[in-house]
């Protein structure tokens, strides 16, 4: 994370968008445009009374196959009002485009590594849906894999009907185990349930954010959207909306000066190393370290210590601390292995949700497309 005591505006016109599922390829670029404000101070002021109340705005998510709309709180993590059980029970999700599986804090030891009090919890006991999974389930096998659940393949085997699948999912800034359980879901303006749903019991959580639930959107099979055949979904929580054509970025442009980055980080391989992916379980964008050096150290030599002014709105890239200090909300990966010589491993950059604030962005998984557009998700429509 990027911070500063001068005063200035901060936005990136993105015209960079692959997707969280998808791997997009053509030219274009990510702009910064920077012009110097003639009244800093009058900016800042107007910009730091009103940040914080358009990041409490509420936002929507929905699918468009199950015609289900569900409120989505935008901050400080992107979450969702999930009812399973029967009878149902609402708890609180983050949305995740890394998780394997949705995993719900379970019991009443349910513990977190930071120590979580006084969070909702799910008791399988007290559901009449609810049913433990084994190695042996027919359905375990055809959608989960080996890596999800290690104990079924390891210490016991896939074939016993008396090992309880245990699982353990890192989808990154958050790692979560415990069992896996059979389980209905109740979606708000849908008739009936969807039953049989896999998801995880967690009992025990490590990282970021703890305390609530995580569900899964990743394009695998044991995923919420996969396991209920959903096709096209979407969320409202950078600007221009993309059909159709795959397109990625060559370059990054500060103030219309390119960054000298190589070329290579910014194009997704055959495994998907490199490239850009959206990712709505990161709060904010992050970037390799072999790309993020050179784009700040072209952002500081334009802005200086004069400030400087952009055109997109301040509360998609810029945090508040105090009076003094505001922070430029894109993160370094600055690891150990990003030296030149390194291969990325990963993604070179993170769309995060700082970023997708007021932006309708659509999942359309049959067709391979994503779409954003600018939305007051303020009025839930």
């Amino acid at each position: 994370m990027t911070c500063s005591n001068s005063q200035y505006y901060l936005s990136l016109f993105l015209l960079l968008l692959p997707s969280l599922f998808f791997t997009l390829s053509s030219s274009h670029s990510i702009t910064l445009p920077f012009s110097a404000p003639k009244t800093p101070n009058h900016h800042l002021s107007a910009a730091t009374k009103t940040l914080w109340q358009q990041l409490r705005h509420m936002a929507i998510a929905r699918s468009s196959n199950i015609s289900s709309t569900t409120p989505l709180s935008a901050f400080p993590v992107g979450t969702i009002s999930l009812a399973f059980g029967t009878p149902q029970k609402n708890l609180l999700f983050a949305l995740s485009g890394s998780a394997s599986i949705t995993s719900i804090p379970c019991g009443a030891n349910f513990s977190c590594r930071d120590g979580c009090k006084d969070i909702l919890t799910f008791k399988p006991e007290l559901s009449n849906s609810s049913a433990l999974v084994y190695c042996n389930d027919t359905l375990l096998q055809e959608i989960v894999s080996r890596d999800l659940v290690p104990v079924c393949f390891q210490e016991c085997t896939a074939a016993n009907d008396s090992c309880v699948a245990e699982y353990i999912d890192d989808e990154g800034s958050l790692s979560m185990s415990g069992v896996i359980l059979s389980e209905s879901l109740t979606l708000p303006g849908v008739k009936g349930q969807a039953n049989n749903l896999l998801v995880g019991c967690a009992s025990e959580s490590d990282g970021w954010p703890q305390g609530m639930g995580i569900a899964a959107f990743r394009r695998v099979p044991s995923s919420l959207v996969s396991q209920l055949n959903v096709t096209k979904f979407s969320h409202c929580f950078v600007s221009k909306i993309y059909e159709g054509d795959r397109n990625v970025s060559d370059k990054i442009l500060v103030g219309g000066i390119e960054v000298d980055v190589p070329t290579e980080y910014l194009k997704p391989d055959e495994d998907g190393n490199g490239g850009m992916k959206v990712e709505v379980g990161y709060t904010v964008s992050v970037m390799d370290e072999r790309v993020f050096k050179p784009f700040v150290q072209e952002f500081e030599k334009q802005v200086g210590t004069m400030g400087g002014e952009l055109v997109v709105p301040v509360e998609n890239y810029i945090g508040y601390w105090n009076d003094s200090v505001i922070c430029m909300m894109i993160w370094s990966n600055d690891s150990e292995t990003t030296r030149d010589d390194y291969e990325l491993g990963r993604p070179a950059i993170v769309l995060g949700q700082w970023q997708m604030q007021n932006v309708y962005v659509e999942y359309d998984l049959a067709n391979n497309r994503h779409g954003l557009q600018p939305r007051n998700c303020s009025q839930g429509s």
